[in-house]
């Protein structure tokens, strides 16, 4: 039983993860592109 408990923590940690990493992800590429931009330019 507890095993499941842990399965089910673990599904749902990776969830969370899968969401905010989403979320982030847009944010996290653009000031890449930004900084790679600004490296290419000088």
């Amino acid at each position: 039983m507890a095993r499941a408990n842990i399965d089910v923590g673990s599904i749902i940690g990776v969830v969370v993860i899968l969401i905010v990493g989403t979320a982030v992800l847009p944010i996290i590429m653009d000031s890449v592109a930004t900084a790679a931009a600004c490296l290419t330019g000088a």
